[in-house]
């Protein structure tokens, strides 16, 4: 509204009497205010925070200028033909109006932002992305005070000059140049696409070697800041074999607004996968673990305080029946997620009572309360592809338990009971990628208990999505309450070309590091397997996802882990007798489904 008035000053051409002329035209004052008023508030210019102004809201506001402008003149038109109004003040107005609302929303701006640039040690980043990604990315953290921007390396286009003001050097090949000859510092290199896995292993190379970390970022489908990943690029992406995430299917809307309880959320793969459980909205969380130190890790890991208020951990042993009811009935949870155990081969094999406690009987404590309570929708049991022909204690357990799943889904069809099968998990504990980086580190020599042995390989973010999407698979499928999904691992890896990719991959004296075979250990298979063949598995469409048969559970089944209870019980039997009972009652069970 001053500029209607500045305007119109500029307009009158008798400069004398420029203050007496401005009076007659209050009332032409009047229209103009009051037609910016209204298309100001139909708009909503008003509610712009001026520090935050965008290229969005500049359009809404350029709405505002010219629709009260062209209604302004079509009135005066049609009251006295724009007679008594100066031409000028039309073309000034327009011209002040747009210049001088402009300049007050971008000078708060200027200064919003400014004043993250002028923050001390923020980390020197590269981007390294398509065109668009590189766009969206510097745009929407430009408010983020510990990350300072560069220079852009843009993939699809051979672009020159400035995005956002920040320079754009070139290609991957400009890289490496710019980085070993310091002709630039930087503390972090930023992926904000995927690229070919080659650029990745140079660029994971360049990175070592300059001791610089490297993230691949994830910006979600709206591109808000907020929902922007960082994922730091480890060995691990290296050595397993990508698998495209589906994190936007319509089945992971299952777990919106529900209650899950997670056990053994401090391991490896419990912790992500109460990570995973959060980026899908869920009311709360009640995880427990038996360690106390995994208890204070994964609080550490959630950083989001909002998200944080979902989460409730506890330290809680699954062998613990009361402890373990009391949690249940009191949190009421919709899915029961199943990660505890005792998972480590050669320890297992030396205790064989601790893991039947825990992986059977455990297992069997939460099952009771599946039964017992008519608030839990699904019950989702972690296994391992150890089960399949086991020839370790932790197989037979964990093909007991799976049985143990299937005899309680007899008897209660208001749960889908879910069991879900994969192989090694790379970085858990007990992994051979922490033990071999320690080994690489300490410049050999690298064991390797066989030249033959081959595992199959997953990332843990991999394999905790794909739980969580089979689950969710689940609850579309009407006709059974237990279905057995088995994770699409690809092919199997042989152990020792591992070792020598992690050497390869290593920046250290390469040469001087021997790999010594030392021998199978005890329960130790040459090559795991995935399911058996009765089980015949089918491929889920477009999931990387396969679905088994239904193993059939022997009639004697309850008496013989009544056997086994009253075996840990009476405390006589060693840890021989424990493994050939669990042995013959795991053939007894792949004989009867063989048939």
């Amino acid at each position: 509204m001053l500029t209607f008035i500045i305007s119109l000053y500029f307009s009158i051409e008798d400069i004398a009497n420029r203050y007496e002329i401005l009076k007659l035209f209050s009332i032409y004052y009047l229209i103009f205010s009051v037609l910016y008023i209204f298309f100001n508030f139909w708009f909503k210019n008003e509610r712009v925070l001026y520090k935050f102004f965008s290229a969005r809201d500049l359009i809404e506001l350029l709405k505002t200028i010219i629709l009260t402008n062209t209604t302004y003149i079509i009135i005066l038109f049609l009251y006295d033909r724009l007679e008594h109004i100066p031409r000028f003040n039309l073309i000034y107005n327009l011209v002040f109006s747009i210049g001088f609302l402009t300049m007050i929303r971008l000078v708060p701006r200027f200064f919003y932002f400014n004043q993250f640039k002028k923050k001390q040690n923020r980390k020197r980043n590269i981007i390294i992305g398509k065109e668009i990604d590189c766009y969206r990315f510097t745009k929407f953290n430009e408010n983020q005070s510990d990350i300072e921007i560069v220079g852009l390396f843009v993939l699809d286009n051979n672009l020159s000059g400035t995005l956002r003001g920040i320079n754009i050097l070139g290609n991957l090949k400009n890289l490496h140049f710019l980085i070993q000859k310091k002709k630039i510092q930087i503390d972090q290199i930023l992926l904000a696409t995927d690229i070919p896995k080659n650029d990745l292993r140079d660029l994971f190379l360049l990175a070592k070697d300059n001791n610089v970390n490297i993230f691949q970022v994830k910006i979600d489908e709206h591109g808000y800041s907020k929902n922007i990943e960082f994922s730091k690029i480890k060995i691990e992406n290296f050595l397993a074999r990508p698998i495209k995430l589906l994190e936007d299917s319509k089945f992971y809307e299952y777990y919106k607004n529900k209650k899950v309880f997670i056990t053994g959320c401090g391991g490896s793969i419990g912790s992500d996968l109460v990570l995973e459980v959060l980026k899908y909205e869920p009311k709360e969380i009640l995880g427990i673990d038996i360690s106390e130190e995994n208890i204070f890790e994964i609080n550490q890991k959630i950083l989001d305080k909002n998200l944080r208020k979902k989460c409730n951990f506890y330290v809680s042993d699954i062998k613990n029946k009361i402890k373990i009811n009391n949690h249940i009935k009191d949190f009421q949870p919709d899915i029961i997620i199943h990660a505890a155990a005792l998972k480590h081969v050669s320890i297992s094999e030396d205790n064989c009572d601790e893991v039947i406690k825990t992986n059977i009987f455990g297992t069997i404590n939460i099952l009771e309360c599946c039964k017992k309570y008519d608030f839990i929708k699904n019950f989702i049991l972690v296994s391992t592809d150890k089960a399949v022909n086991p020839s370790s204690m932790m197989g037979m357990t964990k093909y007991i338990t799976e049985t143990v799943c299937r005899n309680y889904a007899k008897k209660i069809n208001q749960i889908k009971f879910t069991i879900v099968r994969f192989g090694n998990v790379l970085s858990s504990s007990g992994s051979v990628v922490p033990i071999f980086q320690k080994q690489i580190q300490n410049l050999g020599p690298i064991t390797v208990s066989h030249p033959d042995v081959n595992r199959y390989f997953m990332i843990i973010n991999e394999a905790c999505s794909l739980i969580l999407l089979s689950a969710a698979f689940h609850q579309n499928q009407k006709d059974k309450n237990i279905l057995t999904f088995m994770l699409d691992m690809g092919q199997p890896v042989k152990i020792i070309d591992l070792a020598k990719k992690m050497i390869e991959l290593s920046s250290v004296q390469k040469n001087q590091i021997k790999i010594n075979i030392t021998g199978l250990k005890k329960g130790e298979k040459i090559t795991e397997e995935l399911y058996y063949s009765f089980e015949d598995p089918k491929k889920i469409d477009t999931l990387p996802i396969f679905k088994l048969n239904e193993t059939k559970v022997i009639q004697d089944f309850n008496i013989s882990i009544d056997k086994l209870q009253n075996m840990l019980i009476d405390g006589k039997a060693n840890n021989e007798e424990l493994k050939i009972f669990c042995n013959k009652l795991c053939e007894e069970i792949i004989k009867f489904n063989n048939v």
